[in-house]
């Protein structure tokens, strides 16, 4: 590999890795759950930059990045969002997103 090679990868992998930090995704959630609900949910604990939904999950975007810890200690399993407004299945997933083009979607269009 040559130099410029190296440093083009570089300069990929540092862009692909800050387009999903701070992002998070939330599968297998009811389809009556609205972007309000997951939103109120989260900002109980961490600030909420913005909240894409898509069918039966979610991607939000938080405003610190690091705060994507906290949720991911919190919400482990359906049991730890009984008491909320997300309704989920068995197979809930949440987890960090590695889907940088939901991310660039949500910052330039601006969707509900």
């Amino acid at each position: 590999r040559s130099d410029s090679y190296d440093r083009s990868d570089r300069r990929r992998d540092d862009r692909d890795s800050n387009v999903t930090e701070g992002l998070l995704f939330l599968g297998g959630i009811n389809r009556t759950v609205r972007k309000s609900d997951v939103q109120a949910t989260f900002e109980k604990h961490v600030d909420v930059a913005n909240v894409f939904m898509n069918g039966r999950c979610a991607f939000i975007e938080l405003v610190n990045p690091s705060d994507s810890e906290v949720l991911l200690r919190m919400f482990r399993s359906k049991s730890d969002f009984e008491g909320t407004r997300i309704e989920v299945g068995e197979g809930v997933q949440f987890k960090l997103s590695n889907n940088p083009d939901i991310l660039r979607r949500m910052r330039g269009v601006g969707m509900d």
